[in-house]
């Protein structure tokens, strides 16, 4: 009978230390996958995880994390980022052993709820940095400030270090002090990633989240959830759970949505970018609605340079511009309990990698890609 990945990892506690579980990952294209996460099931909850170690082809220990990604309070995956050359195959091995020296094991994968910013939630990775904005936020002055948007907000950075501890606490996160600044606009308008629902020409979205659950932070991966209160349109009532995850090494945030849609007429519905004049993003773009592709490099903004925006909608959709000037990438949305997934990203030209438009339209271009072409993963 062929091992099972249990059988193997299991049979790692009664091996020497130096037995391994190889996972081969194979590049199935002809382009570079500069950082890919891999997940493998992870099926040992009942032994100690501080010898564990992922050990790529030169023999060094690399970061990985251990997730429980249905947020049940049991891990079953194990992640770990690779980097890939075209068509390459690449071993890497899992053991326990302690006399090998651990990797970098800092949270740069970070999200927190932020009631000192008014329900702000925000998360980062080495790239990038959103935020969404939460209840507080929409109570009216001088409580809040009456903002009702469910649009995601951009930070920039140009710093592989967490930025959001230390923005909150100087309290002044528009002004550049080395690392970047927050100079996008979001207002209640879909901001990079927000999603939005059509009915006989007009626009709804859910308004603020009402509820978060943070599930991990870590050197691989942040992932949180939101929920947002049941509303209605003419009759019809919608409900909303969110999981937002961001990986290591990329300029995309993965959205899952969980809508529910009871009564009521067909709708239509998807995620979207803000691409308006009034708030300055109406940049050089590339656009395949039937790929699900935007990418939006936006006008310079004077010495802050200028913001990317980008957003991957798998199996593609219709491209309709929304009356806030947000491109949406549209599907029907039908009665029942649908799950909606998309990816949102963002850089920013104090990036010297994203100093011209062209690139950040080639990278959004090539994580497409590398989405509809996973890598092979094999464990033995």
């Amino acid at each position: 009978m062929k091992p099972t990945l249990i059988s193997v990892l299991a049979a790692l506690l009664c091996t020497p230390l130096r037995s391994a579980t190889n996972v081969t990952v194979t590049n199935p294209t002809a382009q570079k996958r500069p950082a890919e996460t891999v997940s493998i099931a992870w099926p040992l909850n009942d032994v100690t995880t501080q010898d564990l170690r992922v050990i790529d082809t030169n023999g060094n220990a690399i970061p990985h994390q251990l997730f429980d990604s249905n947020g049940d309070g049991t891990t079953d995956q194990l992640l770990f980022t690779v980097r890939m050359n075209p068509n390459e195959i690449r071993t890497y091995r899992v053991v326990f052993d302690a006399s090998i020296p651990c990797a970098d094991t800092r949270s740069i994968c970070f999200n927190r709820h932020v009631p000192e910013r008014l329900d702000d939630v925000a998360w980062e990775n080495d790239k990038t940095v959103f935020r969404v904005y939460g209840p507080a936020v929409a109570l009216p002055p001088p409580k809040g400030e009456g903002l009702i948007s469910s649009g995601v907000d951009v930070w920039c950075k140009n710093v592989s270090s967490n930025v959001i501890n230390t923005r909150y606490k100087r309290g002044n996160y528009h002004t550049n002090h080395g690392d970047g600044m927050d100079f996008y606009k979001t207002g209640p308008a879909a901001g990079v990633g927000g999603y939005g629902i059509l009915r006989d020409g007009t626009w709804y979205n859910s308004g603020n989240w009402q509820t978060y659950r943070h599930l991990c932070n870590g050197p691989i991966r942040t992932a949180f959830e939101l929920t947002y209160n049941g509303w209605q349109i003419d009759g019809t009532q919608i409900t909303e759970t969110r999981r937002i995850s961001l990986d290591a090494g990329t300029h995309f945030t993965r959205h899952e949505s969980t809508i529910t849609v009871k009564g009521g007429k067909p709708l239509v519905g998807g995620p979207a970018v803000d691409i308006s004049t009034t708030r300055r993003h109406n940049g050089a773009i590339l656009l395949d609605a039937q790929a699900g592709l935007l990418a939006n490099a936006e006008p310079k903004q004077g010495k802050n340079g200028f913001i990317c925006s980008g957003l991957i909608f798998p199996g593609g959709g219709n491209a309709i511009t929304d009356s806030a000037g947000c491109l949406h990438f549209t599907r029907p949305l039908p009665q029942g309990t649908s799950t909606i997934v998309w990816y949102a990203g963002s850089a920013w030209s104090g990036d010297p990698t994203f100093a011209r438009p062209t690139a950040w339209h080639a990278a959004t271009k090539a994580r497409a890609d590398a989405l509809s072409s996973p890598l092979r993963i094999t464990v033995k």
